[in-house]
């Protein structure tokens, strides 16, 4: 009986548990259905269906990695139905509620434009202050713009908005760069002028950034008392802009006359004389006149006062200089150049193509201060061992300087090219490293990469690789960030992905200092993925040629998207050109070859790894040269490396001389990958 009792009892107890397990299967379930549905949605997101996406959507429950996307996913559906009060509610719970995710960057426009929609004088003050904080250069330009074009705003008001877009448009940007956005409101200003109220100062900057788009010429297509527009910058600066324009539309001899009148009348206002002396001294320097764009330069670094732009000055200097060979005024330009900010990618390419310049033309000895000054202070730029290899060439492999700068390039870049050059013996080393373990993320980031997790495999891939290079910029050199997304490519076997994301790893590892080889195995297979193992391997059987071959082929053609489609219409993973393929097609013996059938990843690489075979035995086995023949063709290579003036040089030295750039870059990265999946995997 008491054994029948605690039964009873156990049965009771059991019972409630029982009830409540389903009870939290309920509460959990719907959690799960948004994500569960994803693809689904996805894919109704995909094609535009937001009627019947939008009733799928509002009867599930998502969980809170992705409640933000389900907000986001209902706020779009109800737009394009027209339900924009309960879109605009929805735009701004994801922006409030969820600012840091890719979800809240792309309702920020939307959620603007819809209230722009119902907008009053009364609003104008607010929507002002939120246009001004929108996290990006064309988010910013493109939302002041927007709201300078509601009907009911005076001249005045208007104008001061406009210029705020303007100015919104061309912040961070380098001066040597577009932002062609700003081109329509530029145009629309300039060719209807009377219909704003700009301060002087704002007509002048104004025209200085329509210049800089290519657009001045629209200012004078019509006569509208250009001068009076400018007022105490007068008719000497209108001129200028004359001159501007002739300039652009390449009438230099008419435009010389202009800067000239201006310059040599000394009757314009200082600043306006400093403006006068750049912008001659551009169209010199653009003409090759070298010596007169630096004297011209030299007076607007001596006046330092707007409207001149000394960043811009000292740059166009330092290249002026350059080319009248003065190294010594060149490199103090540089480092001053270097003290004023970011410059953006093209300063440190142009600092290695004047080492190189050196280099080719037999003046070892100039090469080297540009080469090291790129390496310094740029150490995780892609040219950057390149710098320090060439370095070490032209002081000569086995100088002590070019010795301590070759134990520099194998501690910083263990996977350099140039390490099997100058050292050949340094091609049997195993590549060691000491990476430490990814360690753990915060609660946040684990937050976020659930979520991209998720996504990564639907419709949805592009909103989580946008946001996971947000959080890596946000966060760099996070190797338990990176893990975690690496680990996500890698599950949808995301190659392309896989290796931008261990290429963003090694350039933030090395801008902090930091060697490559403290980074783990695990960030160098990403790097260099065995990506499609099963084809590689089974074509280089087929064809008797090295697996590693046929992936660092790939890597450098199409960095492993199936989906490249090149200027030259070469297509996909391997790079094939149609006339190439058909000429394959018919040496394989296939019959009924298309140019789609391009496009399938079987084919292509099959294609492609019988030409490497082909190549390789025309060169009698030599990977450098067939991997030369690959990117610059068999004819090139046969005639301006084997039988032009340096054929009895090594190998790697005559193919360093062949008259085609982007060729010789690329068997340097072709071999430097063979190099390291070598050691990664054989």
């Amino acid at each position: 009986m008491k054994n029948f009792k605690l039964m009873l009892k156990l049965i009771g107890k059991f019972k409630i548990m029982l009830v409540l397990a389903c009870m939290l299967a309920a509460t959990m379930l719907p959690a799960q259905t948004f994500d569960r549905q994803l693809d689904a949605v996805a894919k109704l997101y995909s094609a535009k269906k937001y009627a019947e996406l939008l009733k799928k959507v509002e009867s599930l429950k998502a969980s809170p990695e992705l409640e933000d996307l389900k907000l986001f996913v209902q706020a779009e559906s109800l737009k394009n139905l027209g339900r924009k009060i309960e879109a605009l509610n929805l735009y701004g719970m994801v922006i409030s509620r969820y600012p840091e995710t890719e979800a809240a960057l792309q309702s920020r426009m939307p959620h603007f434009l819809l209230q722009l929609e119902t907008a009053d004088e009364n609003a104008v003050a607010r929507l002002e202050a939120a246009g001004r904080e929108m996290p990006t250069p064309w988010l910013r330009g493109t939302a002041l713009e927007k709201l300078s074009e509601m009907p009911f705003l005076k001249p005045g008001r208007k104008s001061r908005i406009a210029i705020q877009a303007l100015r919104g448009y061309h912040s961070n940007k380098v001066f040597y760069r577009s932002a062609a956005a700003s081109q329509p409101l530029l145009k629309k200003i300039l060719l209807k002028p009377d219909e704003w109220a700009f301060e002087d100062d704002e007509w002048l900057e104004i025209l200085l950034l329509a210049n800089s788009e290519g657009v001045i010429d629209d200012f004078f297509k019509k006569s509208h008392g250009q001068a009076k527009l400018l007022g105490k910058w007068g008719q000497p600066t209108v001129d200028l802009f004359k001159a501007e324009a002739l300039r652009q539309s390449n009438k230099l001899t008419q435009a010389m006359p202009l800067y000239n009148s201006v310059i040599n009348a000394r009757k314009a206002a200082p600043a306006v004389m400093a403006l006068a002396h750049q912008l001659r001294g551009d169209a010199y320097h653009f003409n090759n006149q070298h010596a007169e764009a630096i004297a011209d330069y030299r007076v607007v670094l001596q006046a330092q006062t707007f409207p001149g732009n000394e960043t811009a000055a000292l740059y166009r200097k330092m290249r002026s200089a350059f080319q009248l060979g003065n190294d010594a005024e060149t490199l103090e330009l540089l480092n001053r150049l270097l003290k004023a900010g970011d410059l953006g990618n093209l300063f440190p390419v142009h600092i290695y193509e004047m080492g190189l310049e050196h280099f080719d033309n037999g003046r070892k000895a100039r090469a080297v201060p540009f080469f090291m000054l790129l390496a310094r202070n740029f150490p995780g730029h892609y040219r950057a061992d390149d710098a320090l290899g060439y370095s070490i060439l032209a002081l000569g492999e086995k100088s002590d300087e070019a010795q301590t700068l070759l134990k520099l390039l194998k501690k910083k870049y263990p996977n350099s090219f140039f390490i099997t050059w100058v050292a050949p013996a340094s091609r049997n080393d195993k590549l060691l490293l000491n990476g430490k373990t990814a360690g753990k993320l915060t609660s946040t980031l684990k937050k976020r990469c659930d979520a991209m997790k998720k996504m990564w495999k639907t419709d949805f891939a592009g909103l989580a690789r946008a946001e996971a290079i947000r959080l890596t910029d946000q966060n760099p050199a996070n190797i338990a960030l990176y893990k975690a997304i690496i680990d996500i490519a890698s599950a949808n076997n995301d190659y392309n992905q896989l290796t931008a994301f261990a290429e963003r790893l090694f350039r933030q590892t090395l801008e902090a200092d930091r060697s490559l080889d403290t980074l783990p195995e695990w960030v160098w297979k990403a790097m260099y993925p065995f990506a499609y193992e099963t084809q590689v391997r089974a074509n280089a059987k087929k064809f008797g040629i090295d697996p590693f071959w046929i992936l660092s082929i790939m890597r450098e053609e199409s960095h492993f998207n199936p989906q490249t489609l090149s200027r030259s219409n070469a297509h996909s993973l391997m790079q094939i050109l149609p006339s190439t393929g058909k000429w394959i097609a018919g040496k394989l013996g296939e019959k009924g070859y298309t140019q789609k059938k391009l496009w399938e990843v079987d084919l292509n690489i099959r294609y492609g790894s019988w030409y490497l075979k082909f190549l390789a035995d025309m060169f009698k086995g030599d990977l450098y040269l067939a991997s030369s023949a690959y990117n610059g063709g068999q004819g090139n290579v046969t005639r301006k490396v084997e039988q032009g003036p340096h054929a009895n040089l090594p190998v790697l030295d005559r193919l360093d001389r062949i008259p085609l750039p982007e060729t010789r870059d690329y068997y340097k990265k072709v071999m430097g990958s063979h190099w390291n999946y070598t050691r990664l995997y054989k």
